[in-house]
C-alpha cells in the first residue's frame, strides 16, 4: 500500500502545474552522472559519466556530443581558470587522470608520478598554478598527489597524513590552504601539499563525508555521519552543533555572501538551515511532498549565483525549489523521467540549471527571469 501511496504522489508531482520545465537533454542518456562542470571562458558544459566516459554541450545542454574516455568512471572533473585545460578523473574500471587541452576534442592520460590510479577528487587552485589530486576507492588509498606543470608530472605529498583513503578536497578562497576529508579525520596543508596537519580537535568521529568552507572569514563545517561539526579557525578547533545531532549529514553549501547555510541530511530529517553561521540549525521542510510524514533523504544542493533560488536532490521525490527569504519547498520534476538527482551546477553566463540524475542523464532548466 505504501509503494501505492508513493507512486501516486510521485505521478501528481509530475503532472502538476509550476512555473519553470525541466527538459530531458539531448543525451547522454542512461548511467550515473557523478560530476559536472563548465568551463569558465565559453560556457561548455562537460558531463562525467559512470563507465560511460565524458560528455560535451556547447549549446546549454540541448544537446550532447561523446568526447571520449569510455569505459572510465569519471567521479570530478575541473576546469583551468582560463578554460584551456580540463582534467577528469576515474577511480573505476579504466582509472587515473586524464586531460583534454582541445576542449575535450581528445584526452590524454596524464599519470606520470602517479604511484596510485584509484583517483576520486581534483581541485585546481585559484590560480590556477597548483592542480591537487585525491586518491582512494574502496579502501584502495594512495593520498595526495600535486601538480605545477598541468598535470604533466605528480609528486606524492602525504607527509603528516595518517589516513591514505581521500573522500574530498577543498581549498580557501584565497588558495592558501587545502583541507582533505579522510576517513581519519580532517587534515590540512598550508604549503601546497608538502605537510598535513591533522585538524581534529573536537571531531568525535573519523570518517568525513565532506567539507563546506565560507566564502568569507574562516568559518569552515564538516558533514559527518553524526551530524554537523563547526570551525571558526579553519579546523583548530571543532564543535558538534546540538541541533543537528545523530543524523548523516551528506552535503552542506554557503549562499554566495556567506550568510545562510544549507545542510542535508539523510534518515528522514530533511533541509536545515543557518542564518546565524552555523551556531544554529532550524529544520526547513515546508511543502515537500512526505511520505508517512517523512521528509526524503537529501543529495545535493545548488544555489543560483544571485543566491536567492535554492534547489535540492532528493532520494526518490527528485528536485525541490525553494525562494531563499521564505524557504517554501515546491516540487519542480515537470519533464524529468528520473528522481533520483545526484548532482547540480548553474552556467556561470546565463539562468540554465544543469541537474545529473541516476540511470537517466541529463537534465537542464530554463529558468524565467
Amino acid at each position: 500500500m505504501k509503494k501505492i501511496i508513493l507512486l501516486l504522489i510521485l505521478l501528481i508531482g509530475l503532472i502538476s502545474n509550476i512555473d519553470a520545465q525541466w527538459t530531458p537533454s539531448n543525451g547522454p542518456y542512461g548511467g550515473e552522472i557523478h560530476s559536472l562542470a563548465i568551463n569558465p571562458i565559453d560556457s561548455t558544459v562537460i558531463a562525467g559519466t559512470w563507465a560511460g566516459g565524458i560528455f560535451l554541450s556547447t549549446d546549454n545542454g540541448s544537446n550532447w556530443k561523446y568526447s571520449g574516455l569510455t569505459n572510465c568512471c569519471i567521479s570530478s572533473i575541473a576546469v583551468s581558470p582560463d578554460g584551456k585545460s580540463i582534467f577528469a578523473v576515474s577511480p573505476a574500471i579504466v582509472t587515473g587522470i586524464f586531460r583534454s587541452t582541445d576542449n575535450g576534442v581528445s584526452w590524454q592520460s596524464v599519470n606520470n608520478g602517479l604511484t596510485n590510479l584509484y583517483v576520486t577528487s581534483i581541485v585546481i587552485s585559484p590560480d590556477g598554478s597548483k592542480i591537487i589530486a585525491g586518491t582512494g576507492f574502496q579502501g584502495n588509498g594512495g593520498g595526495i598527489f600535486l601538480s605545477t606543470n598541468n598535470g604533466l608530472s605528480w609528486i606524492a605529498k602525504n607527509n603528516g597524513l595518517t589516513n591514505n583513503q581521500i573522500n574530498s578536497l577543498a581549498i580557501s578562497p584565497d588558495g592558501t590552504m587545502i583541507f582533505a576529508a579522510t576517513n581519519n579525520g580532517v587534515f590540512l596543508s598550508t604549503d601546497n601539499g608538502s605537510n598535513w596537519t591533522a585538524k581534529n580537535n573536537g571531531l568525535s568521529i573519523s570518517l568525513i563525508n565532506s567539507l563546506a568552507i565560507s566564502p568569507v572569514g574562516s568559518l569552515i563545517l564538516a558533514a559527518t555521519n553524526i551530524g554537523i561539526f563547526r570551525s571558526t579557525n579553519f579546523g583548530t578547533n571543532w564543535q558538534l552543533k546540538d541541533s543537528v545531532v545523530n543524523t548523516q549529514v551528506n552535503a552542506l553549501t554557503f549562499t554566495p555572501d556567506g550568510k545562510k547555510i544549507l545542510a542535508g541530511t539523510w534518515y528522514g530529517r530533511g533541509i536545515y538551515l543557518s542564518t546565524d553561521q552555523g551556531i544554529n540549525w532550524n529544520r526547513v521542510n515546508n511543502g515537500f511532498t512526505d511520505v508517512d510524514s517523512i521528509p526524503p533523504c537529501v543529495f545535493t544542493f545548488a544555489i543560483n549565483p544571485a543566491g536567492n533560488i535554492f534547489f535540492t536532490g532528493t532520494q526518490g521525490l527528485g528536485i525541490y525549489r525553494s525562494d531563499s527569504s521564505t524557504i517554501n519547498w515546491t516540487s519542480s520534476n515537470n519533464g524529468l523521467t528520473n528522481l533520483q538527482m545526484e548532482a547540480f551546477a548553474f552556467s556561470p553566463t546565463d539562468a540554465n540549471i544543469f541537474s545529473g540524475s541516476v540511470s537517466q542523464g541529463i537534465f537542464y532548466l530554463m529558468t524565467m527571469e
